[in-house]
C-alpha cells in the first residue's frame, strides 16, 4: 500500500496489443476492505 502514498497520481505501463476495457485491484479479495464494490473499473 505505501507504493499508492509515495506519489499523487500512481502510473502504471502494460505492454499490450489490446485495448484495456477494465481494471481490477484486489480480484481475490485478498487485502481488507470496507467496500469491495468500488474495486473495478470499467473503461
Amino acid at each position: 500500500m505505501e507504493a499508492w502514498f509515495q506519489h499523487a497520481a500512481p502510473v502504471l505501463q502494460l505492454p499490450t496489443s489490446k485495448a484495456i476495457r477494465a481494471i481490477s485491484i484486489d480480484p481475490d479479495a485478498k487485502l481488507p476492505d470496507a467496500d469491495r464494490g468500488n474495486n473495478r473499473l470499467t473503461l
